[in-house]
């Protein structure tokens, strides 16, 4: 499982690392549904639910959210 979790780091970041960034309405997307997702899963950590998470959005050849 470790592996797989390492594995998954490096390809997102390789994929990052191509990626320019953006605004959310720049690529056609809600900024405030997508800061709306990103507070859902900030506060699954803060209960305790989950014990980390990473979100990572694009579109478009944009990264439009990173957390």
């Amino acid at each position: 499982m470790h592996r797989t979790l390492v594995l998954s780091l490096l390809l997102t970041m390789a994929t990052y690392a191509q990626l320019r960034t953006g605004t959310a309405e720049s690529a056609g997307m809600s900024g405030t549904r997508l800061d709306r997702a990103a507070a859902i899963l900030e506060g699954e950590v803060r209960s305790g639910k989950v014990g980390a998470a990473s979100i990572l959005v694009a579109r478009r050849g944009q990264v439009v959210l990173h957390r």
